[in-house]
This record gives structure tokens, sequence and C-alpha cells, in this order.
């Protein structure tokens, strides 16, 4: 029996064997700060620190075959290793270290750009420049010197180890906090965890100091990481926060709402029981959030609707556009896997090109990846237009009509869709009431009303009939023709930036050059046709 339990305690010390790709995470990940870092490793949070490494750059490495190592998974890794080929750091100098997917298993794995087409090109523009590229390592350490500078950085793999030597780290990985700042943060009576702790509207625990942007974390009652300030767009917060501040400044301001806005009828509201009414109720409590552990109706998080903005030039002169849904980012298969994902239209002339439509046949993501001379900062403006407000690029795409979206969002008739006042032109066309009328529905009083109409209808082949007599009907509407006179009218105010379209004194001279060119064949297509 003795052999036996001493059998069974060597047994119980043996380490057990742990896969390679189910390995241990522990959340203590190193972390960099800009406290105690070597003069030649970089955090660039801002452009003063970015003028720094160049001048490093320009004294130290130019004129030498020295390595720059890049390590990071994000979007800023491939601005900075462009960025050091347009300072002429030579390609074979350069070393790309990205640590992706993340150690921790458990974390979603999305792709820094969640498409196999661009990451196909980049990968493939990184080899054309003989760029070394080591993927799914991650950084352990580094070797100082006594002139406060490092020599070589250690980094770890699943199944394998580098030492490599170096002149220059440029760092975009898990970064801490700087330590005079977290100092300064509790210093000052204000709550940090993993970010400076906030309500919902954007107080910190000091009722008087207001925070947002990525530094912020909500706090833990409201459960909502995935609403995080850094899956959001600035400027939107920026804009919110602003509104929060002029409110204690000047007690007489009140919000605006948006004279847009449609009430359903009472038929369509769900009504909540007795019971249900009843445990809202028991929740409304009075009282400042911080000393209250309830979660109110009025704690709502406020909604954020602006997209997601990314626009740059990549290594090898690509230039890349992508405009997303506000929020977390979720991988481009899992959304297409799940049901009423929309649809994805695709183009490969000119460059890459995707569009991806919701079920309502509205655009709710565009990804450009083209190294042509053209701008494509300009394309974020078809985020959240209907594909009808598009030339019904739906029904080209769909019969093969349509094969190159650069040229199609590059032609004439979509130059007002970037115009600067474009908005209000969609937004005040909603209100326009019928022509001669002051009173009665207006445009979108009326779609709504249609909306309702085919919602009642359960059978498709009823939709589908219902509405071309809605159709039919809806051209001999008098809100067509006031939403056309209004139309011509804008377009007549911005004539010098938008020349392309004729102009209702210029049809005479425009007939002379029609019965002098070419016979041409023309196509009418009437407004109700595009707004169905």
């Amino acid at each position: 029996m003795t052999q036996l339990f001493e059998r069974e305690d060597n047994y119980n010390a043996t380490p057990h064997y742990t896969p390679l790709d189910k390995p241990r995470f522990s959340d203590t990940e190193i972390q960099i700060t800009n406290d105690d870092t070597p003069d030649n490793v970089f955090i660039i949070n801002n452009v003063v620190e970015a003028n720094r490494p160049l001048n490093y750059l320009q004294n130290a490495i130019v004129d030498r075959n020295n390595k720059v190592i890049v390590y990071g998974a994000t979007i800023h890794a491939y601005l900075c290793i462009n960025a050091l080929l347009e300072f002429r750091i030579r390609p074979e100098n350069i070393i790309f270290v990205e640590p992706f997917p993340y150690e921790n298993p458990n974390k979603t794995r999305v792709p820094v750009f969640d498409n196999v087409y661009v990451d196909k090109t980049v990968i493939q523009i990184l080899e054309s420049l003989k760029i070394k590229v080591y993927r799914s390592f991650y950084f352990k350490s580094w070797s100082v010197t006594v002139d406060n500078l490092i020599t070589h950085a250690d980094f770890l793999s699943y199944s394998d180890y580098l030492n490599l030597e170096c002149d220059a780290l440029f760092y975009f990985g898990k970064v801490g906090v700087n330590m005079s700042t977290f100092i300064a943060i509790h210093k000052s009576g204000l709550a940090y965890d993993a970010g400076i702790v906030i309500d919902h509207e954007f107080r910190t625990l000091d009722p008087h100091v207001y925070a947002a942007g990525p530094c912020t974390r909500y706090h833990k009652r409201y459960y909502a990481d995935s609403k995080s300030h850094k899956y959001y767009e600035s400027s939107e917060l920026g804009e919110k926060l602003g509104i929060r501040i002029r409110k204690q400044l000047d007690p007489l301001f009140v919000e605006a709402n948006s004279p847009f806005t449609y009430r359903w009828s009472q038929d369509y509201m769900v009504k909540p029981d007795a019971a249900a009414e009843k445990s809202v109720t028991s929740l409304n409590k009075t009282g400042v959030l911080h000393g209250s552990d309830f979660a109110r109706p009025e704690m709502a998080l406020m909604s954020l609707t602006k997209p997601t903005v990314m626009y740059c030039v990549l290594p090898g002169g690509l230039k890349y556009l992508e405009v997303r849904s506000p929020g977390k980012k979720i991988p481009h298969h899992y959304v297409q896997s799940l049901e009423y994902n929309g649809y994805v239209f695709e183009t490969f002339k000119s460059g890459y090109f995707k569009l991806h439509l919701n079920k309502d046949m509205i655009v709710d993501g565009i990804t450009c990846l083209s190294q042509g001379k053209f701008s494509l900062e300009n394309f974020k403006h078809i985020y959240g237009r209907p594909a009808s407000e598009l030339n019904n690029l739906h029904l080209r795409y769909m019969t093969n009509q349509l094969d190159n979206f650069f040229e199609f969002f590059r032609a004439s008739w979509a130059f007002f869709l970037y115009h600067d006042h474009a908005d209000d032109l969609f937004a005040m066309i909603k209100q326009l009431f019928p022509k001669g009328q002051n009173k009665g529905l207006t445009v979108k009083e009326a779609l709504c009303e249609v909306g309702m109409r085919l919602t009642d209808s359960t059978s498709t082949v009823k939709k589908m009939d219902q509405k071309m007599v809605i159709q039919a009907n809806f051209a001999k509407s008098p809100h067509i023709e006031a939403v056309t006179d209004f139309v011509i009218d804008w377009l007549s105010q911005h004539d010098v930036l938008l020349p392309m379209y004729l102009q209702p004194g210029q049809t005479v001279l425009y007939d002379r050059v029609l019965d002098t060119a070419h016979p041409v064949v023309k196509r009418r297509r009437t407004l109700p046709q595009m707004l169905f």
C-alpha cells in the first residue's frame, strides 16, 4: 500500500501536458507604459510623440543597415510601416511582428481588416516589398544597455522563440496607463477601473467632472463593456458631451428634438401587463445616481448612431476605407451566418469595393481598397442610404449591369450625395406637404402609412400586389410635384458646386445640343420608381 501511495503522489506531482493549441493564459499580460521605456522604444499616441521617432530615425538609422521592429495587431502598425517606407527606410530593414490571434483564447478573434481579400492583398504587398513578417509571436522582454537603449527584443510563440536585433521598436501592443496619470486620477477622487469610471451622463464620481472617449469605462452596474466609447465615433461622443455640459451651464437650454418623428398608431404598440408596469414603477427611484444601486429606466445609455470611419494609406500606396456600424466589431463570417443578415455586393475592377446592405436594402457597411489616384473619402457618404437613393444599385448589380462600384459612384449622378448639405436635403424632403397645401400628411408620414399597409399583409404575393397598386397611386400624388420642385430649387441654389445637373434655364441650350449631336436613346424613370 505504501508503494501505491508514493506512486500516486509522484503522478500528481508531474505537470500535466498542455496542448499548444490550448495554452494556459494569465491575466497578468505584459503592459508597457511611457514612464520607463528606453529611448528607442516608441509608443505613439499623438503627433508630438510621432515627431520624436522621426528625428531619432533621421539621426541614427537612415544611413545604416540597422533593423526596425514594428509590433502590434492594429491598423496603426500597418500605417507605421507605410510611414517608415515613406521615410526612406529600406524594406529589408523592417521587421513586422503581429501578435494575432491574441494570447487569450477566450477573446474574440477579429482580424485587423476582417476581410479575406484585403488581408491577402496586404500580405502580398508586404511580401513583394521583402518585409520580414512574423505572425502569432508575442512580446516577452528586451535587452537594455547602459545608455538606456534596447539592442535585442524577445518574442515567443506557442512553438518557437525569437531573439531579434533592433535599433528601434515601435510598440502597438497592449499599453498600460501612465503612472503619473494614474496617480493624478486617484488624487482627484476619481475611480479608475481599466478606464475612468463614468455613468450614463458621462459623469465621474465627482458630479462636476465629466469624461468621454476611449480612456473611460462605464460603471459595472451597467454591464456595458461592449458599449465602451472606444467602439464609437469620437466626434459624436464630443457632441453628446457638449450637450450635457451646456445643460449644466445654461439652465434655459433645451435640446431640440428631431422634427421628423412619426408617431405610430396605438394599435401597433405593445401594451405591458399590470405586473410589468408595477415592476418598472418600483425601480423608478429618485436621488443621485452615485448613491443608488437601482437600474432605473432613466439610466439607459444614450444611443450613438454615427458610423465608424477608417480612411488611411497602407504600405504599397494602397488606399483603404472602412465604414461600418457603430459598436464592437463582429467577425464578418459570423454576421453572414445569421438569419436576415442582408446582402453583400462586391466588385473587383479598379480595386476592391464591397457594400453590405441590411435586409431593408440600406447600406450599413463599406470596404474599399484601391491604388487609384482618386480619393476614397467621399464614399463614406454612401453609408445609411437606401439602394433606391443610390440609383437602384441593387437592381443593376443583380442583373449583371454593374461591375465597377468605383466608376459607378464617381459618375456625375452621385455628386449630390457628397455635398455638405445632402443630409439637409433628404431631411427637408421628408417634411414637405403636398403641393399647394399647408396641411395634411408630409412625405414621411405618407410613406409610413404605406409601410403599415404592407406590414398588415402576411402573404408575400399580397405584399407585391399592394406594392404595385401603391406605387401606381403614388405616381399621381401631389407629393411628387412638391418633391420635384424642391429638388430643382435646391440644385439651382448649389449650381456652383453641382454644375453637372441640368437647370431649368438650360433646357433650351440642352435641346439645341441634342439636335446637333448624334441621336441618343434616353430612358426616363419616374420618381416613384426610384422611391420604391
